[in-house]
């Protein structure tokens, strides 16, 4: 099952770059795509300044979209202190994991003394 999932995931690249040099070819531009110039915003950051202004305003306006909803910027909050909080959690899940190893470790090294 998990070979299929891979292969799935493998077809699914390839088909995207396939139709991600198709895109590149159709504009006029032959040949290999640059690796920097892939997707939206790789293509609009290596551009020139024009294209810059215009991710910098479609950045701009999603912040003010997402900061000026008050539903949603409680949301992402919400979500965010969550992140945080099971982040806390997990770090200390591994340090009480790594106490109970070192105990392990000082009880075997006493009980071979």
């Amino acid at each position: 099952m998990a070979k299929k999932n891979k292969d799935k995931k493998r077809m699914k690249r390839e088909m995207e770059t396939m139709f991600a040099q198709a895109m590149w070819n159709a504009a006029g531009n032959n040949g290999a795509m640059p690796a920097g110039r892939r997707g939206l915003f790789g293509r609009l950051a290596n551009a020139g300044a024009d294209s810059q202004f215009i991710l910098g305003a479609l950045l701009g306006a999603a912040a003010i979209y997402v900061l000026g909803d008050e539903k949603l910027r409680g949301k992402l909050m919400k979500s965010g202190m969550n992140l945080y909080a099971s982040l806390l959690g997990g770090i200390e899940e591994i340090r009480e994991q790594a106490a109970d190893i070192r105990a392990e470790l000082e009880a075997n090294a006493d009980e071979t003394l």
